[in-house]
């Protein structure tokens, strides 16, 4: 290979599957419900997919301050924060 190379390993974790389902949305979540009964492993547990999409949501709307640094991550954002604003109050997480 040539040429730099670059590695995400941000949330490289032994945490819960649902930390690799965030954000993926009702589609993807089935799916894995769907292979998780045919494999029989345990499927998504709700309360904790519900935080870790919050988490997330937290994690982008943080990420806007550095909109004005760098001006085309707006466009990248722009889905996200418009999801996000349909979304309860902290992601319908119980207080």
């Amino acid at each position: 290979m040539d040429g730099d190379l670059y590695a995400d390993f941000e949330l490289v974790t032994l945490g819960p599957v649902e930390w690799d389902l965030a954000a993926l949305g009702p589609e993807h979540e089935s799916a894995y419900n769907r292979g998780a009964r045919r494999n029989g492993t345990r499927p998504l547990n709700e309360e904790v997919l519900g935080f870790v999409n919050a988490l997330g949501m937290l994690r982008v709307i943080a990420t806007l301050t550095l909109v004005p640094q760098l001006p085309e991550l707006m466009e990248y954002l722009k889905p996200a924060v418009d999801h996000w604003q349909t979304m309860p109050f902290a992601g319908g997480m119980n207080s």
